[in-house]
């Protein structure tokens, strides 16, 4: 005959694998989906409050602004995000090596970076800020209040082929840094 008896099952929950800035996930251009869920605090930025946070890599592809935000992320799970970005030091990101930071994107470096997005809400979080090729930004993730819960996070590099401080998306001359507007008409 056959055996009965009792089968236990423990589940062990983790935190995410990006949890700790020594382990930030590389993510290129695009939306991003990640979760503060059993996630721990190791970083601070000047925005928002000392909350559970997550990490990512972001290497610049080229000479532009870098616009990352969380739009949508508010009405997607409730989470009310904090997003700061961070020179890659070999250290934790704190306020020391931080870049740019936002609570809410109104009130931010990019205010209205999520005005066209769907579901937008002032809860999600956006900056901008101007990369050269080959910066490892940090992006740390947290929370300010809400349910260790899901989120999206969108990166997006506008690039300035010629360096004239004028993104290549508007720029009718993306590869003279004399000129970006045809003023004189002479194409």
């Amino acid at each position: 005959g056959g055996s009965t008896g009792y089968v236990v099952f423990n589940w062990l929950e983790k935190p995410p694998l990006n949890d700790a800035y020594q382990n930030a996930a590389p993510i290129g251009e695009g939306v991003t989906t990640g979760t503060l869920y059993l996630a721990t605090l190791d970083g601070s930025s000047n925005a928002g409050g000392a909350n559970a946070d997550v990490w990512y890599a972001y290497t610049a592809t080229a000479m532009g602004t870098l616009h990352l935000n969380t739009c949508g992320s508010q009405d997607y799970s409730g989470l009310d995000t904090v997003l700061s970005a961070h020179v890659n030091t070999g250290v934790v990101g704190t306020t020391a090596n931080e870049i740019d930071a936002n609570d809410d994107y109104p009130f931010g470096s990019d205010p209205t970076i999520c005005d066209p997005e769907p579901g937008a809400h002032n809860l999600d979080s956006g900056m901008a800020f101007v990369v050269a090729a080959g910066d490892v930004i940090l992006i740390r993730v947290s929370e300010y209040s809400g349910p260790e819960a899901a989120f999206r996070l969108n990166v997006n590099l506008d690039t300035d082929s010629d360096d004239d401080g004028v993104p290549d998306a508007i720029d009718a001359f993306p590869f003279d840094p004399t000129e970006s507007v045809d003023t004189d008409g002479d194409g």
